[in-house]
């Protein structure tokens, strides 16, 4: 039978209804299809692309995601640390979606300078020296970097992007900004993805340059084009609101969700153009915090499992 891979929170673990309440639960059997989830109460999306970063996929799988409630309520209306949520996020939808890349590791990947491997996954490597440089030759009209995000202060590496000898920008792996990146969960980094796009059609080559002083990490992972990816269908929530009793218990506001639902539109919009699987759905207009959450403010009630049911369910088999 095929699964459902899905990424989540205590959402999506189901905090405070049966399992048999749950959204997951009900998407699965009105699917047919088995769960394969990760999702883990108090988890970002950090954690969450952590968790997933190794995972295969079966080409009968779909995926789903909903990650953002603990990142919108600790990370707040700081537009740098939800910068670095939709790092994370673009990694996980990526790695679902798009996960033929060149590694760090491979010979796919020309690398001059001294590099060694990362610690914390099988597949990236690291550089802390100024100069050091890694090139691959991808196709597509966009570009995706996998590198890692972490809060530390000796990993403010950075590396300048060109693609086809034009330098398109500078990615970072410095997640110390504004309070650091750091979860609930207390995880310190993660799995982070950058996109450069307006390519043309055909190879490009790119190459990445360290620019931060020797002693910095900077991380590499991978190097991978828009075209030809063999990923599944990936659908992608939004953040659903909380009420006042739930703000005022874990943080967070109306404004501060409204901020990360419109980069999330964003995002997955734009890997959709790139010819990505990827599908959003919106989840927070299913959710009206006067009725459909516990006394908690915060999760969902068994009518608002339903609501996110029918959400997820309305958007897969618009594409099936």
């Amino acid at each position: 039978m095929a699964a459902i891979d899905m990424s989540g929170d205590s959402i999506t673990v189901g905090v405070g209804v049966t399992t048999a309440q749950r959204y997951a639960t009900l998407l699965a059997n009105s699917l047919s299809r088995t769960i394969a989830s990760r999702a883990k109460s108090g988890d970002m999306a950090a954690d969450q692309a952590q968790k997933a970063i190794s995972q295969a996929r079966a080409s009968t799988s779909i995926a789903t995601i909903m990650v953002g409630t603990n990142d919108e309520r600790v990370y707040g209306t700081s537009s740098v640390r939800r910068g670095y949520y939709i790092a994370f996020l673009r990694r996980l939808v990526l790695d679902a979606a798009a996960p033929v890349r060149k590694t760090g590791r491979s010979t796919a990947v020309a690398k001059v300078g001294m590099w060694f491997n990362t610690q914390v996954n099988t597949i990236g490597m690291t550089t802390t020296q100024k100069g050091a440089k890694a090139t691959a030759t991808v196709n597509g009209t966009a570009v995706y970097i996998g590198t890692i995000i972490q809060n530390h202060p000796s990993a403010k590496g950075t590396a300048q992007v060109r693609i086809d000898g034009v330098l398109k920008g500078t990615i970072s792996s410095d997640g110390t900004g504004d309070g650091g990146m750091t979860t609930a969960n207390g995880l310190s980094y993660g799995p982070a993805a950058f996109r450069f796009g307006g390519l043309s059609s055909g190879n490009h080559k790119v190459e990445l340059t360290v620019t931060s002083a020797n002693g910095q990490n900077f991380r590499l992972d991978y190097i991978a084009g828009n075209t030809s990816q063999t990923g599944v269908k990936t659908f992608v929530s939004n953040v659903i609101r909380m009420n006042a009793y739930g703000y005022a218990k874990f943080g967070g506001s109306d404004a501060s969700v409204s901020a990360f639902n419109t980069d999330i539109a964003t995002l997955i919009s734009t890997l959709s153009a790139d010819g990505l699987q990827a599908y959003a759905v919106d989840n927070w207009s299913q959710i009206n915090p006067a009725t459909h959450l516990l006394t908690d403010g915060i999760h969902p009630n068994a009518a608002g499992h339903v609501r996110l049911y029918n959400a997820f369910r309305t958007a897969i088999l618009a594409t099936l």
